[in-house]
């Protein structure tokens, strides 16, 4: 291994992007799906245009690639399905129109190479891209040297990002857009096997391979900007892939009529941007709204967002009127992100003579605005309106928490009825139309709506979900850039919230009581105000309850020497890393800690899993032995019925021959046995009992354990042992006399008691 001293600072910053492999930049131009020109061919066509452009990476004149080169560059996945030549041949006609590509001949044969121009192209979307992991390496691999050499970290980490896309693109994208969780999706990708894929052939320590896996794991849960940046870019190659038909699933953002019919109501912190004149978001929302048209989404907004964007737009006025005579333009500029006070002051820049009257006149009449401008369609409908009888408490409530632990405070009574009338419209909404949403920006709203929604779906739709999500579709006018750059801002607020800026609101009550103090130098001025935002406030925002205490330190810290101003707030910024540095490691340990949990569960769910799978194994072996059984005892009762019918017949036989035979058999018997003389009559009444017995016992056995029913059975009974007493001639008037008939009629009357005996005891179970 490299001496790790030879990777210093320099070094680093050197090599982090000249280091990117011929493979690297194809897998890099292949996530750029969002950087192409708007050309009049389909998406598709751009997207097989940009792949097969990618492809010809590290192509020369005198090295040039033919069709069979071009198809194994094209391998995206590790499972990816490969583009038909005629395909690639269409798109390669294309990029020779365009002199992106030149053809020549190899062994006979067609081959491509990138020109200049072509090179130039595919090398704008490998700067961007490599600055991008430049800055997220130069964090992510900090204070690693003295482990593994800085070159072979970063090979590593790159080689883990592209492979992690290749095969977890889905759920990765689903992360991105907010559809899963950070937790989820370390939960549902097989980390180890892709590590150890990486690493396979590289020669590291234990411990090195430990620091870098975790490292590599901390990317995938990061919440820092350039983290967040860089997966959203890359996650542009999954989106390629559907696009190109590449990969299939149930996640299907590239189908242009999954939105189709779809309606979106959209909250105030969207309908601004296209309503605050030189808002820095305006040609976003442009586009968003083109592009909404083109796959058929309906953007609606209600008279409860009409009149809180009117409220907002009034507050905002008289706040603009109290900031811009008392607060130095300067330290709006560096302390403030609302889009207001910012874009009133690029717009005065081009017109000095402009009033904030002037300004906000585009409020006074906002559905002819909305409408003229952006076609977005007003539903009459305020907020009492929408909750009119309805008991609104629990998602008030949820809607509170939620705001009070993301951001630290609750929402005021006006924007809570009016998310809670949207909660309400949308879920009604549904009930016409499933595609109906709430647009927001709002991530504490969105926290919300995935509590309120449990297991179905949540009303909101993440603004950042739905740019990304239709992102494919949409064409920036500045080709050099990346659409991601264009709307950066929004990932910025919806995942890092900025803790030392202040509002509009809170400039104006900054200007309203305090304006002694802003005749201090404007240096001064902005490390006073970081101070109290930090210190006093703890980063909440300034209400007039606070006026007292941030009155105090102001006048406090500005009392100072500019020495101890300046240590002052080195202290507090101090104290605040060491704060953050704190609940950082109580985050990683109780991540650590919910890791543990989880496994724990897993393995309880593995075993549970085990032990269910056990009972279905016993339980079919159960029934293939009942089964068995069953079989078993059908073929005892087949051969039992088949025995009992033999007898039957047999006893037929021999009942019908014994009172055939019984004149011969008396006499036999007389002429052997001279003592039994004069007993011929009781004689004949044993061989006429014999007889009887021997047709009928078999005939009744086999009977009864037939399937007929037992009127059937009775009826068999009867008429068996009425043959069998006609017959036998027992009870004629030869035999018993006078006795005969009483006697016939008691034997018929038992041969029925007989029969209901025999027929209890047979449908008895045991």
């Amino acid at each position: 291994m490299s001496n790790p001293s030879a990777y210093g600072p320099a070094h680093r910053q050197e090599n982090v992007t000249a280091s990117l492999s011929i493979e690297e930049k194809r897998q890099i131009v292949y996530s750029s799906l969002l950087r192409f020109a708007p050309e009049a061919a389909s998406l598709r066509e751009r997207a097989l245009d940009k792949t097969v452009l990618g492809s010809l990476i590290g192509s020369l004149e005198t090295n040039p690639y033919r069709i069979g080169t071009l198809v194994q560059n094209l391998k995206i996945g590790p499972a990816a399905t490969e583009l038909r030549v005629e395909t690639i041949q269409e798109s390669l006609s294309r990029l020779i129109k365009q002199n992106l590509v030149s053809e020549t001949e190899l062994l006979k044969r067609n081959a491509y190479f990138l020109t200049a121009a072509g090179e130039r192209a595919a090398g704008q979307v490998i700067h961007k891209s490599e600055e991008l992991f430049g800055e997220v390496l130069k964090t992510l691999l900090k204070d690693t040297e003295s482990v593994v050499p800085f070159d072979v970290a970063a090979n590593v980490f790159r080689a883990f990002t592209f492979e992690c896309f290749a095969r977890f693109g889905q759920l990765i994208a689903k992360n991105v857009t907010g559809q899963m969780t950070n937790r989820d999706l370390i939960r549902n990708i097989d980390l180890d096997l892709t590590f150890n894929h990486v690493v396979a052939d590289k020669s590291l320590t234990p411990a090195a391979k430990e620091t870098l896996k975790s490292r590599c794991l901390g990317f995938l849960r990061s919440a820092n900007e350039a983290d967040q940046k860089l997966k959203f870019y890359l996650t542009q190659g999954y989106y390629f892939t559907k696009l190109l038909g590449l990969e299939t699933g149930a996640f299907d953002p590239l189908n242009e009529h999954a939105f189709a019919g779809s309606a979106f109501y959209l909250d105030t912190n969207i309908l601004l941007a296209g309503i605050i004149p030189h808002s820095d978001n305006e040609p976003l929302f442009a586009e968003t709204t083109r592009i909404a048209a083109r796959l058929g989404i309906e953007l609606k907004v209600t008279r409860a967002t009409i009149d809180e964007a009117r409220r907002v737009a009034a507050e905002h006025l008289q706040e603009i009127k109290k900031v811009i005579d008392t607060i130095p333009e300067e330290l709006i500029e560096s302390r403030t992100k609302d889009e207001f006070l910012l874009a009133y002051f690029s717009a005065h820049s081009e017109n000095e003579d402009l009033t904030p009257e002037e300004f906000v006149e585009p409020f006074s009449d906002l559905p002819r605005f909305l409408k003229d401008k952006w076609s977005i369609e007003l539903e009459d409908i305020t907020a009492e309106e929408a909750i009119e009888g309805r008991n609104v408490e629990k998602i008030g409530r949820i809607i509170n928490e939620s705001a009070t632990r993301y951001r630290g405070w609750p929402k005021s009574e006006g924007v809570l009825e009016h998310d809670v009338a949207h909660c309400l419209l949308v879920e009604r909404e549904r009930t016409l139309n499933s595609k109906t949403w709430f647009l927001t920006r709002d991530g504490t709203l969105l926290k919300a709506a995935e509590h309120l929604a449990e297991d179905g779906k949540p009303f909101c739709f993440s603004f950042v979900g739905f740019l990304h999500s239709v992102s494919p579709f949409l064409a920036t006018q500045a080709e050099e850039q990346p659409f991601v750059e264009v709307f950066s801002s929004f990932i910025s607020d919806q995942v890092f919230p900025v803790h030392n800026v202040f509002d509009a609101k809170e400039l104006a009550l900054m200007a309203e009581y305090h304006e002694d103090v802003m005749k201090t130098p404007v240096d001064q001025l902005t490390m006073a105000f970081d101070y109290v935002k930090t210190k006093t406030l703890q980063g909440r925002p300034y209400t007039r309850n606070d006026i007292p205490a941030v009155s105090l330190e102001l006048k406090k810290f500005l009392a100072n020497s500019r020495d101890e101003q300046i240590f002052a707030l080195e202290q507090e910024t101090a104290r605040l890393a060491a704060e953050r540095e704190l609940e950082t490691q109580k985050r990683i340990e109780a991540e650590k800690l919910t890791e543990r949990k989880e496994t724990e569960i897993d393995d309880l769910m593995s075993q549970i899993a085990a032990l269910k799978n056990a009972e279905r194994n016993t339980n079919k072996t159960l029934d293939d032995l009942k089964g068995d059984f069953e079989s078993e005892r059908q073929i005892r009762r087949s051969q039992d019925h088949r025995r009992r019918l033999r007898n039957m017949i047999f006893g037929f036989v021999f009942g019908i021959l014994v009172w055939s035979l019984d004149d011969k058999l008396l006499l036999f018997v007389s002429q052997q046995v001279a003592t039994l003389e004069g007993y011929e009559m009781y004689l004949r009444y044993l061989t006429s009992i014999t007889g009887a017995m021997l047709f009928s016992i078999p005939a009744f056995g086999w009977v009864a354990q037939t399937g007929w029913p037992n009127e059937s059975k009775v009826a068999f009974y009867t008429v068996t042992t009425i043959v069998a007493l006609s017959f036998s001639q027992l009870f004629s008037s030869e035999t018993i006399s006078t006795l005969s008939d009483y006697l016939g009629v008691g034997g018929f009357i038992g041969a029925i008691i007989l029969v209901a005996v025999l027929t209890k005891q047979r449908n008895t179970p045991a």
